[in-house]
């Protein structure tokens, strides 16, 4: 019969930022809000994404370590080969 399936129970939600990785990504402006200094991300899909100092992001689960007027710093969590973590930092401008 013609009988249309129920909406799903339970959708996936947006990951955002949490499914882009770092490389794709580019910086379009950084501004000033009171005394928090905010940048906007743009996707590879043109969707804007605002920022700030300890914001997640990146498929590889790294962390908003700065942010200034040129660029985006976030920091990785990296493991050398004897296993031991290191932040490793990626700009994006």
């Amino acid at each position: 019969s013609g009988a249309s399936q129920p909406p799903p129970l339970w959708r996936a939600p947006d990951m955002g930022l949490l499914a882009v990785p770092l490389g794709q990504l580019s910086m379009v402006r950084a501004w000033l809000d009171g005394t928090l200094l905010r940048a906007e991300l743009r996707g590879p899909d043109g969707k804007l994404y605002t920022v700030v100092r300890g914001d997640r992001v990146g498929s590889d689960g790294g962390r908003v370590l700065q942010v200034s007027s040129s660029q985006v710093v976030v920091g990785e969590i990296g493991f050398g080969l004897d296993g031991q973590p290191f932040i490793v930092q990626e700009a994006i401008r």
